[in-house]
């Protein structure tokens, strides 16, 4: 009988362990820098999500590029592209709703008319947050960038896990220590 609550024991350890390692992002890429590559058609745009918690810091980079091209496979070269960047907004999820739909809305960060940018942003409220690239123009545009965002709770979650594991070797001792 002592044998199976051991054995429980150690299993719900070993399993709480991995819950902890997963949570923490040790699996997940949240806690690095991620690179992204995309290209924004005419008078387009993206997003990326990012769940972040109030005053976590995100910062990044990007650099947007054109060949002057109009569509994807476009022969015909335009010069006259040189100078148009795009707009960048770091949104909340209400206005990022406000925005996909073409409605007005309050940006929390905003820089126009970029063709590249170093930023850092100190998030206001937990949620989600999106990071906005909109191609204004009508000419394509490569975007190439970076964004960090550190989880911050990744220390805490490690020492969790490091200790459920050496309680849990502590009470394996007793399961595969031999009788005489």
């Amino acid at each position: 009988m002592i044998r199976k609550t051991y054995l429980f024991l150690l299993f719900m350890i070993v399993f709480a362990s991995g819950i902890s390692l997963w949570y923490s992002g040790m699996f997940l890429p949240s806690g690095s820098n991620n690179k992204y590559n995309f290209i924004l058609d005419a008078m387009s745009w993206n997003a990326i999500p990012i769940d972040c918690e109030k005053e976590d810091t995100i910062s990044g980079s990007f650099k947007s590029s054109s060949d002057g091209s109009l569509y994807f496979g476009d022969e015909q070269k335009y010069d006259n592209w040189i100078f148009e960047g795009i707009e960048f907004h770091i949104l909340n999820y209400s206005n990022f709703v406000l925005f996909s739909e073409s409605n007005t809305f309050n940006s929390d960060y905003s820089k126009t008319n970029v063709m590249e940018l170093s930023w850092s942003f100190i998030v206001p409220s937990n949620g989600t947050w999106f990071l906005v690239h909109y191609n204004n123009s009508i000419y394509m545009k490569t975007i190439d960038g970076t964004v960090n965002h550190p989880n911050d709770s990744q220390p805490l979650f490690l020492l969790i896990t490091l200790g459920l594991l050496g309680l849990a070797c502590l009470l394996s001792m007793p399961v595969f220590r031999k009788t005489k």
